[in-house]
């Protein structure tokens, strides 16, 4: 009989429970499926695009040395000396950092394109803020873009994106950095090839004029756009 009774008893504590659950979905506002819908939309269009342009702005600064921008201490074709008139003017991992923000920043709206494809919504932007973190295996992007989308009385704000980008751009830097501190004029042929070798890259020279030498590091590790990553950089003979 006692186990009878507390059958029962679990048996209305259970009815309870599902009768309060009902009665709280019933009386709370029924969401906006479809502004759901479109703020998941919106967001990975973004998402997407904030990918798109930082993988565009990690290949530019490797073609130029480090910069988005390239210093007036650079060959014509913009690319960057790191040993010129006997100093090493590399430069430093967080001028890199800084360089990747500042080309998604300028260039981010070229992608979302004031967000034309979504006509159903009115859609305000503030100002785009990028915080950059080279690692040694990967590019960690953080952006804040404030995006505020209204239609009738229902509105949503998203902000914060986030993506990592996984080039070898910090072992890269790294071991550049290595071989010229390593040598007294800036080339030291034995120790960028060890080098290279120890990190898996591969090391392609080239005559720029007289006086200078191109050295582009080719990492078969590390993929933009489905190619190869290529970095590129100048040393004066």
């Amino acid at each position: 009989m006692n186990k009878r009774g507390q059958v029962t008893i679990f048996v209305i504590v259970a009815i309870l429970i599902v009768a309060i659950v009902a009665i709280y979905f019933l009386l709370i506002k029924p969401p906006n499926e479809t502004q759901g819908v479109y703020t998941a939309s919106i967001y990975n269009f973004v998402d997407e695009c904030i990918q798109e342009t930082a993988e565009d702005a990690i290949y530019e600064i490797g073609q130029n040395g480090g910069y988005y921008f390239p210093p007036s201490t650079s060959t014509q074709t913009g690319i960057a000396y790191y040993y010129l008139n006997g100093r090493n003017i590399m430069p430093k991992e967080d001028i890199l950092e800084n360089q990747i923000s500042l080309f998604i920043e300028q260039n981010l709206f070229f992608c979302t394109k004031n967000f034309v494809q979504f006509k159903n919504y009115n859609i305000s932007q503030g100002e785009i803020s990028v915080d950059t973190t080279i690692s040694k295996d990967a590019v960690k992007i953080e952006v804040n873009y404030p995006i505020t989308l209204s239609q009738g009385e229902d509105s949503a704000r998203i902000e914060d994106f986030e993506e990592d980008i996984y080039v070898r751009l910090g072992l890269i830097h790294s071991s550049i950095a290595e071989v010229l501190n390593s040598s007294e004029s800036g080339i030291c042929l034995t120790c960028l090839y060890e080098t290279a070798e120890e990190n898996d890259f591969y090391v392609e020279m080239l005559d720029y004029d007289e006086d200078t030498v191109i050295i582009i590091i080719i990492d078969r590790n590390s993929e933009i756009n489905k190619e190869d990553y290529e970095y590129v950089y100048a040393l004066e003979n």
